[in-house]
C-alpha cells in the first residue's frame, strides 16, 4: 500500500459529523399595551353632551390627569380642514390618508371604507390616562346617559319601559326629578347634570379606580 492511499485511509474528514445550527427562535411580537379606560357621555340631541363633556376634560385636567377625547360623528362626511389649505388640496387630489405635522402638534385623518370600532380607535391613544367620549352609544363604553329637563326629546323617553336598561349604562346626569327616580328603581346612581366635579369623583372611583 502506497503512503499515499495508507493516509487517505486513516483520515477522519469522512466520520466527522458536521455541525449542527440551532434553530433560530420565532420574533416575539411586543405585546399590546392594555387598554385605556374610557368613559362616554351620551344623550339624545339637545341633551347637553358637549357642555358636559368640556366640564369634564376641564376638571380631569385639573386634577393632573392626561385626558383624551373622542367625538362619535354619527353622520358620513365631515371636514376638519379648511379648503384652499395645502393639506386640504392633498387630500382633493387623492390623498387617502393625510398628516399635518408642525414642531408641537400633528394631525392626521384618512378614508374609510367602513366605520371603525371604539375599540380600533381607543387602541391607538396610548399617550394618555383616560378617553372621555361623547356618542357611542353602542360602542362597548362604560356610559353616563344625560336627559335635561326642557328638552323635547327627554320629556318624550320618561315612559320608556326600557329606559336605562343598557348594560353599558352605569350612572345618570339630569336635572329631571322623574329620571332620577327610574335611576333609583335600577340600581343606578344620578348626578346633578351641572356638577362636574361630583361627576369625576365618581368617573375616578369606578373607571380609575382610585
Amino acid at each position: 500500500m502506497s503512503a499515499s492511499n495508507e493516509h487517505r485511509q486513516s483520515s477522519p474528514e469522512s466520520s466527522t459529523p458536521a455541525p449542527v445550527q440551532a434553530p433560530r427562535p420565532a420574533p416575539v411580537s411586543a405585546p399590546r399595551p392594555a387598554p385605556v379606560p374610557a368613559i362616554a357621555f351620551i344623550g339624545k340631541s339637545g341633551s347637553g353632551k358637549t357642555t358636559l363633556t368640556v366640564k369634564i376634560i376641564e376638571e380631569l385636567t385639573k386634577r393632573r390627569y392626561r385626558v383624551g377625547s373622542i367625538k362619535h360623528h354619527g353622520h358620513k362626511k365631515f371636514d376638519i380642514d379648511k379648503p384652499g389649505k395645502d393639506s386640504w388640496r392633498h387630500t382633493q387630489a387623492g390623498s387617502v390618508h393625510t398628516v399635518i405635522a408642525s414642531p408641537d402638534m400633528v394631525a392626521s385623518y384618512r378614508q374609510l371604507d367602513h366605520e371603525l370600532e371604539f375599540s380600533e380607535i381607543v387602541q391607538e391613544m396610548t399617550d394618555v390616562d383616560i378617553v372621555v367620549v361623547e356618542g357611542y352609544r353602542h360602542g362597548g363604553v362604560p356610559s353616563i346617559e344625560l336627559f335635561r329637563a326642557g328638552n323635547p326629546k327627554d320629556a318624550e323617553r320618561v315612559n320608556d319601559p326600557d329606559l336605562l336598561d343598557s348594560s353599558e349604562t352605569i350612572a345618570v346626569a339630569t336635572d329631571m326629578p322623574e329620571i332620577c327616580e327610574v335611576a333609583q328603581h335600577k340600581g343606578l346612581p344620578s348626578f346633578d347634570i351641572d356638577d362636574a366635579a361630583e361627576i369625576c369623583d365618581f368617573i375616578e372611583s369606578r373607571i380609575l379606580g382610585k
